[in-house]
């Protein structure tokens, strides 16, 4: 797969130095420490990440923020993982859902051609009679749902859990968060600053400007100013 790159920008989170090597559909695709394996895979040339639940037709990245389905794969055995937020991991094994025999060339997109003949709802109507059941409920299984489950493969998926407690938590890491989460802090009051990014700072992340304001800050870059005053759990 042919790799496709951005120029080096001062605010990038992966490190060319530092190479990953996964499995996409059984095809080696390299990447590096911070990618997301949508970002892998896409600067190795993939465009299809995944076809439409009724009609099949391709999807590519669209949110690259974990809040569409476009981007849902099958990662180490589980099913249904947004790609495009989840980071890889040297030897992971990625494969395509909803897609046969691949996302470039899917059978099942044959359903576009037979729109006018699949109006909304039509599995809920058609063909439910005893006499027709038995035959159309094997082809509506297999063309139902994304991901499936692989029982014979454990998932390395793992979360993990934190108990902690706190008198203000404050949902959002950008700089409206942090500040508040600063004054808290500064009034002793225990402050939990909660985000669904790895990193805390919201859009100052992407700043190649230097700050300016209190002497803590002023001159350091977006992406350092969270760092010196946040324990990250």
């Amino acid at each position: 797969m042919s790799n496709q790159r951005l120029p080096p920008r001062e605010t990038q989170i992966i490190d060319p130095n530092r190479k990953i090597t996964f499995s996409f559909d059984n095809q080696t695709v390299s990447g590096f420490a911070g990618d997301t394996i949508g970002s892998a895979l896409y600067a190795a040339g993939v465009r299809v990440f995944s076809r439409s639940f009724k009609y099949h037709r391709p999807r590519g990245l669209f949110c690259v923020d974990g809040k569409c389905p476009n981007c849902l794969m099958n990662v180490n055995g589980c099913p249904n993982v947004r790609i495009c937020t989840e980071p890889v991991n040297e030897g992971d094994k990625v494969r395509h859902q909803n897609a046969w025999p691949s996302l470039e060339l899917d059978f099942l997109s044959i359903t576009e051609k037979l729109d006018r003949f699949l109006p909304p709802g039509f599995y809920y109507k058609t063909m439910i009679n005893p006499r027709f059941w038995h035959l159309a409920e094997p082809f509506l299984r297999r063309a139902a749902g994304l991901g499936e489950i692989d029982i014979q493969e454990r998932s390395s998926h793992h979360c993990e859990h934190v108990y902690e407690y706190c008198d203000v938590a404050i949902v959002g890491g950008g700089p409206a968060g942090m500040a508040a989460a600063l004054e808290m802090a500064n009034e002793k009051i225990r402050v939990f600053l909660i985000d669904d990014q790895p990193e805390l700072g919201g859009h100052l992340r992407y700043s190649i400007s230097a700050l300016t304001g209190p002497a803590e800050f002023a001159g350091k870059s977006g992406r350092e100013t969270p760092r010196n005053r946040f324990w990250l759990l």
